[in-house]
């Protein structure tokens, strides 16, 4: 299948979304999203692709929105408006939340606006060191948009939110690690690697038990301690029921690799 503004392709049970509009350091159009909207919908379907990396091409991961299309268009007629109120902005981010695969952001470069809703919907973020941060909305007198009041708060805390979304203001990658925004930061040739690597781990447990862990946490901030205390032993009765249970603890005790097959 073709796609619009990026690279996909799969690895041995992994797939690569690249944002590829490097004249423009990969800034984010409708087709883009919606290609991304594609690919995050099939992956529900794919059993075979068992984690998602995110990365760009060239120096950045991604300028946010695509300003010369969007906001020059807000000038004439407000034709660019559809671009920011389009539901695709927000149809990606929660697909992706809702995905059973887990998803790596590898971070390459500059991340402003837009690509910050992207980078903070992914469930691990990998940086390079010359990776940076920037909730630019403020700067040409727009709110945070694409999921990124919700995501910040919660990944870097309501102060530092707060402070990104009224300065505007770089964070650099060593700081993004500090503050929590990133799991990681790695020498920009071993970006990739690193994600790899990650994703290689992930791909080795369990899928059902990754996934429910990914959705039990995500739930449970929503959820009062009660609500996630009862979620827990729902999902842990469930799981106890599987084939891949049972091959957890047979391989455990015959002290051998074990071979999940994701049921």
């Amino acid at each position: 299948m073709e796609y619009e503004g990026l690279i996909y392709k799969k690895e041995d049970g992994i797939g690569i979304i690249t944002l590829n509009r490097p004249e423009v350091l990969n800034a984010l159009n409708e087709a883009t999203l919606t290609s991304i909207d594609s690919i995050v919908n099939d992956l529900k379907f794919d059993k075979e692709t068992k984690v998602l990396i995110i990365t760009g091409t060239g120096r950045g991961f991604s300028s946010g929105a695509d300003v010369s299309g969007t906001l020059a268009g807000l000038l004439e007629e407000e034709a660019g408006l559809g671009m920011l109120i389009n539901p695709t902005n927000i149809n990606y981010t929660l697909n992706m939340r809702r995905l059973n695969q887990p998803v790596i952001a590898a971070i390459n470069g500059v991340t402003a606006g837009m690509a910050l809703g992207l980078v903070c919907a992914c469930d691990i973020r990998i940086a390079a060191e010359t990776a940076s941060f920037s909730c630019a909305f403020v700067k040409r007198n727009l709110v945070p948009d694409s999921g990124v009041t919700w995501f910040l708060p919660r990944t870097v805390g309501v102060g530092k939110a707060l402070e990104l979304a009224m300065t505007g203001d770089r964070v650099d990658a060593q700081e993004a690690l500090r503050i929590g925004m990133v799991n990681k930061v790695v020498p920009d040739a071993e970006l990739m690697p690193a994600a790899m690597d990650m994703a290689k781990r992930l791909k080795a447990n369990p899928p059902l038990a990754v996934s429910w862990a990914k959705k039990l946490i995500y739930q449970s901030l929503d959820m009062s301690l009660e609500s996630a205390f009862d979620h827990e032993i729902f999902l842990q009765a469930s799981i106890v029921r599987t084939a891949d249970f049972t091959e957890g603890v047979a391989s455990f005790l015959e002290k051998r690799q074990p071979k999940f097959i994701g049921r």
